[in-house]
């Protein structure tokens, strides 16, 4: 029994005096997991709270009953929130072009002439919307509702019209699959890459430093900065092919998860070579703030099981960034955004996958990881020149 006391104490001695230990294994898990949950609540629900902006809807042959309807409740209305304009089938076409344009959200057409009291045939109300704009997805599907709630006010014994099976979308094929791989691949991008750094770095340099084998580097006059660097670069070499293995992988198996109906061949064809160019330096100098970050990270650490437990929560973040792009937060805004790591990468990867990046703001991206890379560069070789850093048990 007392050895078993002593084996105890020792642990928890060993443990709780550890202040490192003791943040990475107690605190750090419990921060990041409210930060996630914080972050991804207030992003969800901005995506999903029914918006205060004007959705503009027209609609073509609008029914005196439908429009009296709509007016019942004054400011007060439900539907206060919908801009509707009346139009003529000649003005139909100019509809369209706005729809297109993302001027407006909707048209709803309804049959000339429609009879909501003795109908003699079949009435059908169109919808025709652009399913890549998330104004005109969410104007959609409120708007149907709307429509379903005046077709139920209606108190006649039989159906008295009946919507489209198939709303008429103005999205190509190819605009829908780049928003599909605009949703799924920065996600997928940063956890991949994330995790192919994670694989090598702490050990090349909290494992190295637990054996004691950096010592034997450090005392040789091989400049720091230089060793530094030549660390971070063959690492982040290492760690992209890595990660491009996997993005292989993942884009050959997306017709499989998502059906081949996605056109995913068609689309990955239609990606001009600057727009691959663009991607690849997006995820090459994102693979060297990752590995640059965690480099600092590992020669803090004692060990690689320390170095381990202060970076899986780092991958959290990587990959809430990802999922940012998921709840609307993606493509256009002010440029200063695009220096925050990690968000950066994946607005850039949302935006070229979308076909609605600006080079500008790509560019501002690489720049602003190479830039945070080189100055941890500087500080890891600061670190290495640290003999209280390099050398602590």
């Amino acid at each position: 029994m007392n050895n078993i006391k002593t084996i105890i104490s020792k642990e928890f001695a060993r443990f709780f005096k550890d202040s490192r230990l003791l943040f990475a294994t107690l605190i750090l898990p419990g921060l990041m997991i409210f930060a996630v949950y914080w972050v991804m609540g207030n992003m969800a629900g901005n995506a999903f709270a029914p918006t205060d902006q004007d959705m503009y809807i027209h609609i073509v042959n609008m029914p005196d009953e439908f429009a009296e309807f709509l007016a019942a409740g004054g400011e007060n209305s439900p539907f206060a929130q919908f801009n509707i304009t009346s139009i003529t089938p000649d003005q139909l076409e100019q509809s369209q072009y706005d729809l297109q344009n993302g001027d407006i959200y909707l048209i709803v057409i309804f049959p000339k002439n429609i009879d909501l009291i003795s109908p003699v045939e079949e009435q059908i109300i169109q919808r025709q919307l652009l399913s890549t704009n998330s104004s005109s997805s969410q104007a959609f599907h409120q708007f149907s509702s709307v429509l379903h709630i005046f077709h139920d006010a209606i108190t006649q014994p039989e159906t008295l019209f009946y919507f489209d099976d198939e709303p008429y979308d103005f999205a190509t094929e190819q605009e829908i699959t780049g928003m599909i791989l605009s949703s799924l691949l920065p996600i997928l991008l940063l956890t991949m890459l994330f995790s192919g750094c994670l694989s090598i770095t702490p050990e090349s340099i909290a494992g190295e430093k637990e054996r004691g084998t950096i010592a034997s580097i450090l005392v040789s006059p091989i400049d720091r900065g230089q060793f530094a660097m030549g660390k971070i670069i063959s690492l982040s070499v290492i760690a992209l092919l890595a990660g491009l293995s996997s993005f292989a992988g993942t884009i050959l198996a997306l017709p499989m998860l998502l059906g081949d109906e996605i056109g995913l061949g068609g689309a990955l064809g239609s990606y001009a070579v600057i727009d691959y160019l663009w991607l690849f330096g997006i995820i090459m100098s994102t693979v060297l703030l990752i590995v640059a970050l965690m480099s600092v990270i590992s020669a803090f650490a004692k060990s690689v099981k320390e170095a381990a437990s202060i970076l899986g929560p780092l991958m959290i973040v990587f990959m809430l960034a990802g999922f940012s792009t998921l709840f609307g937060a993606a493509g256009g805004g002010a440029f200063y955004m695009y220096l925050i790591p990690a968000y950066n990468s994946a607005q850039g990867i949302y935006g070229i996958f979308g076909f609605s990046y600006a080079p500008l703001h790509v560019l501002i991206s690489i720049l602003s990881n190479l830039a945070i890379a080189g100055a941890l560069a500087l500080l890891l070789a600061k670190m290495f020149n640290s003999e209280k850093v390099m050398f602590k048990k």
